[in-house]
């Protein structure tokens, strides 16, 4: 299982070692989570200088009133522990699993009994069972009033300082762990070794351990059903979830040190993490489904009540593909029904680009004067001439399914505007390195910032460039720049992203009126675009 993050030693206890007949000699036991070591104390510790100190727990055996330590190679001595300690150790080993392979876990934690009264003390959890062992240890009477079976763990909740372990009857204490080390994903590394089991024999229903955004792990089954798939969970309170396939998105699968398949899922937004209990073997049929079903959609599926701030007119869209491609469309409009998002544009000339994207997820923004948004979305494609609404004066739609469970907003620090390729908007940058000077297309302005469209990518040699744009007065206003981002589109062209660098008062100030200047110009331009609209449907 690999390193558990626990300390070197879970519990430190003192106890009493047979040295020869009566002689008997104090020494100090150390628990770790694979074995215990044995130190010897006092006048007799010379003697065990060339003794075996540390022993797996498989290398330990009991009579009931002592522990006999021995080496599985025979090349040291036995050693046999007595006194106070021996029915602690015993406790110990019985919820250890049969070949005590699998690490013992230890945490600062307390119990709550079926009477309400609270126990501190230190959680030990193993492969077959939990013990909480009192601060003030009484006794072996004590340890077996809070010894338990881990199948009767049947949950595990994230809270303020550790987690919480919920058992299934009611009158079993709950127990808590005091402690920031073990999160919920380790503890997930850890019950899945401890619950995994062979391959599923059913192809429908998979056996896992689920962990959702609310902070609950529990013991789950994943149901193959046609087009998706349902979550639900296998003990306590009944958790469910049913989804679309177009709605899931893999973020990734790994192996745990336990060699346990765990894998990040979005699920309508949310990241779920599962662990495969039937090893690779259920993780090839999930993950197979889940490529079969990957554009599957339920029919009115979309909840239209999430999504109504997206309904209307958008300055812009932007569909990016994260880390390679990204299309603009200006002067949008979205509409949204129970099977989707309707996007209509007037770019023809994105057409091919538009179809590259076809059958991918990717990330939606949309723009105007106020706010931008962004949304997950699955393109489906371009909608056939003939399935349009005839009245729109939008010649081009494109469909999208909205995964998620509304858009989130999105920083507009930039004040975005739709800027024509003439005029003042055509700026000149400046390469000092490569003593070039390239053209390009003012599209978004604040500030701080600017975006730039050039026709194709330049030879970029240092972060640095120098910015020229024309004004309203006539006069070119020359900015220095540091570059960003660069970011390609599907077009062929390429966005740089320019952050001002050296702005004194007087810069910033002519700087402020172009981008009021533009501000008003966008405004204009809606304005007229609406105008345009209801002119088109009073005809």
């Amino acid at each position: 299982m690999g390193n558990t993050g626990v300390p070197r030693f879970l519990v430190e206890l003192k106890g009493r070692e047979v040295v020869y007949g009566p002689l008997q000699s104090d020494v100090r036991i150390g628990l770790a989570s694979g074995g215990l070591t044995v130190d010897r104390l006092g006048l007799l510790r010379p003697l065990a200088a060339n003794l075996k100190h540390r022993f797996r727990y498989r290398e330990i055996e009991s009579d009931g009133e002592a522990l006999f330590l021995t080496d599985e190679s025979g090349a040291y001595a036995s050693r046999i522990l007595s006194g106070n300690t021996v029915p602690l150790i015993q406790e110990v080993l019985r919820i250890l699993d049969r070949d005590r392979s699998t690490p013992l876990l230890a945490f600062p934690g307390s119990g709550l009994t079926a009477l309400g009264m609270s126990i501190h003390g230190t959680l030990l959890l193993g492969a077959r069972g939990m013990l909480l062992i009192p601060s003030a240890f009484p006794g072996l009477r004590a340890l077996q009033q809070f010894a338990y079976p881990i199948d009767h763990l049947h949950a595990v909740q994230a809270r303020a300082g550790g987690l919480e372990l919920l058992m299934a009857r009611h009158r079993e204490p709950q127990f808590q762990v005091h402690s920031d080390e073990l999160t919920l994903s380790r503890f997930g590394d850890w019950w899945s070794h401890v619950c995994r089991r062979p391959m599923s024999k059913s192809m429908e229903r998979l056996p896992v351990l689920w962990l959702t955004e609310d902070g609950i792990l529990s013991k789950a089954e994943v149901q193959l059903v046609t087009g998706g798939i349902g979550i639900e969970s296998a003990t306590g309170p009944v958790r469910s979830l049913q989804s679309a396939g177009v709605h899931i998105e893999v973020e990734r699968w790994v192996t745990t040190p336990g060699g346990i398949v765990r894998g990040e899922v979005r699920i309508r937004g949310q990241v779920h993490k599962f662990w495969m209990l039937g090893g690779r073997g259920d993780y090839n049929i999930l993950a197979r489904h889940l490529r079969k079903c990957a554009q599957t959609i339920w029919g009115h599926d979309v909840n239209v009540h999430d999504w109504r701030r997206c309904d209307g007119r958008w300055n812009a869209a932007r569909l990016v593909v994260r880390g390679q491609s990204e299309v603009l469309l200006n002067r949008v409009e979205l509409r949204i029904t129970p099977n989707g998002f309707i996007l209509n544009h007037h770019e023809p000339e994105l057409t091919e680009a538009l179809e590259r994207l076809g059958g991918m997820h990717l990330e939606l923004q949309l723009e105007s004067n106020l706010v931008k948004l962004g949304v997950r979305v699955a393109h489906q494609g371009e909608i056939a001439s003939e399935d349009r609404d005839p009245d729109s004066p939008f010649p081009f739609s494109q469909a999208l399914y909205p995964l998620g469970s509304g858009p989130s907003r999105l920083s507009n620090h930039q004040n975005a505007f739709d800027a024509d390729t003439s005029g003042p908007n055509t700026v000149a940058l400046y390469l000092p390195r490569t003593f070039r000077e390239v053209s390009g297309r003012l599209v978004n302005l604040s500030a701080d910032e600017a975006s730039v469209v050039l026709s194709r990518k330049p030879t970029l040699r240092g972060s640095s460039v120098r910015l020229a744009m024309g004004t309203v007065a006539g006069r070119e206003l020359r900015l220095q720049a540091e570059i960003q981002k660069v970011q390609h589109r599907a077009s062929g062209e390429c966005t740089l992203v320019l952050r001002f660098i050296a702005l004194d008062e007087k810069l910033r100030a002519r700087l402020q009126r172009e981008v009021l200047r533009f501000e008003r110009e966008a405004i204009r331009a809606r304005d007229e675009l609406e105008t345009e609209v209801q002119d088109h449907s009073a005809a």
